[in-house]
């Protein structure tokens, strides 16, 4: 009988096939075992499965590759990649954290991948919402920064609700 390298196995006595193990699995004590999830083998015949780089996971065991964090979410660890919470962002796939939105852009909503700009009728109050100008004024502006952009209906019109646009007559 011949001896396999590292890394090949013979599962038969007197045989003298050499075998590798499959890409997404590992020689371990005679025997092919799957990498653990938030590890891989990119070549059969490994010796050893490899960690996912920062930036990257995989979530499942006996597997062969890794996979970037998508836009809108951060990485965890190997296994993992988490959401962005509110007022925060990735642009990017594999980003290791969360950009905070910065004024006068924010974002409402979990795992985006931008901020956004107040519309119409409405002013940042911080970095996950937006506030309508008050009744009896309104706004012209998209991004509006302050409440001070809120502009008084002129006389003889009105606004009834938060958040106009224009003002009525």
């Amino acid at each position: 009988c011949d001896i396999c390298a590292a890394g090949r196995f013979s599962d038969k006595a007197g045989q003298s096939l050499c075998s590798s193990c499959p890409k997404g699995y590992y020689y371990l004590s005679g025997q092919c075992a799957m990498c653990d999830a938030g590890k891989f083998t990119a070549d059969s015949g490994e010796t050893s499965c490899t960690e996912c780089s920062a930036g990257q996971y995989q979530s499942e065991m006996g597997q062969n590759v890794c996979h970037l964090c998508p836009t809108g979410f951060r990485h965890s660890r190997p296994t993992l990649c988490e959401k962005c919470e509110q007022g925060r962002y990735t642009q990017n796939e594999g980003r290791l954290t969360c950009s905070n939105c910065s004024r006068p852009r924010y974002q409402s909503e979990e795992g985006q991948s931008s901020c956004q700009l107040c519309p119409v009728g409405f002013y940042y109050s911080s970095s996950v919402a937006c506030e309508g100008c008050p009744a009896g004024k309104y706004g012209l502006l998209s991004g509006a920064d302050h409440i001070d952009v809120c502009l008084n209906c002129k006389s003889g019109l009105y606004s009834d609700h938060p958040g106009a646009s224009l003002c009525k007559e």
